[in-house]
């Protein structure tokens, strides 16, 4: 009898990995899009060189920007949002978002589907854990979750652009849910409308890649160190932050543990400035931060990598895809026309938002933001 037992006992990781991958839409690395199975939409994004930082003369440019040449050796896919609520919740079991309904942030959301606002007040271990969450759900995929290095983050947020921000080289309001104020920076210039708190997901328009959101409404968690003088002797080829090597000593492991205290953050949030959204800015914040200004998007990196795109609509649609996707970011198409690899690579993205549009004089003072402190934006 006991026997018997344990003989079931040993089938049910079987049964429980086959049921998951019978949930596992069809994935192939040549997919120019892909939604996996709780419904989170990717975009591949095609290897290529881009300059990384900024320009010695751009507007608020910040030490730590130095512009240098990077290549991307490998195509991948970045999530063409950042991880909602529902997401998150169906992943992780829970949700510690402070603008949610009933939580403490609940008055400054009301008649918004807070399902499909992204999650925050996330830190880096929070962040790292979902992916290892997702993979274990997922297991048996042909790929993996992580969250983007620094340079894939930036390669994906810039699609090909050389401005300081993604859409050109002011902003003047309707790109992105940050604070009220112009780009360049204007002396005593007026404060634009506002939302002081995060929007819906995919509310504004997306990159060249099609990708939404690179710019405000949350900080999203890289996967490097911080080091303001990396730049200066970072490789050209897929660059991960500072490292440290396999083979390290005690003593190493311990002057690096002792060195590299914080993780890069990147993208600006609904608390910042436009100039801290721009996409050559990073910032830098202790590992155990997670206020309602920080959240995160993540990577899907394929075992073996197809080096041409197929159509969009060799995708299979998933049954259980995120509302931001229809009744909440809208259902208008658009292609675009993206130079991902040197700017010669096209890309036909969906574009499935429209702009939220909406403005709210309120502010957000009392939130748990560190926005103003511990990532001195």
């Amino acid at each position: 009898m006991h026997r018997l037992r344990w003989s079931v006992l040993a089938l049910i990781p079987f049964f429980v990995c086959s049921c998951s991958n019978q949930r596992l839409p069809k994935f192939d690395s040549s997919f120019k899009t892909y939604s996996n199975s709780i419904g989170m939409k990717f975009v591949r994004v095609e290897s290529g060189t881009f300059l990384m930082g900024s320009p010695a003369d751009e507007p608020v440019r910040e030490d730590g920007e130095d512009r240098h040449e990077v290549e991307i050796t490998r195509p991948f896919f970045i999530g063409a949002y950042e991880v909602t609520q529902l997401q998150y919740e169906a992943v992780m079991g829970e949700n510690p978002s402070y603008f949610q309904e009933g939580g403490k942030g609940s008055n400054y959301i009301n008649e918004v589907d807070t399902k499909q606002l992204p999650v925050e007040s996330i830190n880096y271990e929070m962040a790292v854990e979902f992916c290892k969450r997702l993979n274990e759900l997922e297991k048996g995929a042909p790929f993996s979750y992580r969250l983007p290095t620094e340079a894939e983050w930036e390669y994906a947020c810039r699609a090909g652009s050389k401005t300081p921000l993604h859409w050109g080289e002011k902003f003047e309001g309707g790109h992105a849910n940050c604070r009220g104020a112009v780009y360049p920076p204007v002396q005593g210039g007026e404060w634009l409308e506002f939302l002081s708190r995060t929007s819906v997901v995919g509310s504004y328009e997306p990159n060249a890649w099609g990708i939404y959101d690179m710019s405000g409404n949350v900080w999203e968690w890289t996967a490097d160190w911080y080091d303001k003088d990396y730049y200066k002797q970072s490789p050209k080829q897929d660059p991960q932050g500072p490292t440290l090597a396999a083979d390290a000593s005690e003593d190493e492991k311990k002057a690096f543990a002792e060195r590299y205290l914080q993780k890069t953050i990147r993208g600006g949030s609904w608390g910042t400035m436009p100039a801290v959204c721009r996409s050559a800015n990073r910032k830098n914040t202790m590992p155990t931060n997670g206020g309602s200004d920080q959240g995160l998007r993540i990577v899907l990196v394929p075992d073996d990598v197809s080096s041409s795109p197929v159509a969009d609509d060799s995708e299979p649609e998933s049954d259980s895809g995120s509302e931001s996707e229809s009744d909440s970011a809208g259902e208008a198409e658009s292609d675009s026309e993206s130079d991902q690899a040197d700017g010669e690579a096209e890309s036909d993205s969906a574009s499935e938002g429209e702009a939220e549009g909406e403005g709210e004089g309120d502010s957000a003072g009392e939130s748990e933001s560190d926005s103003e402190s511990d990532q001195a934006p």
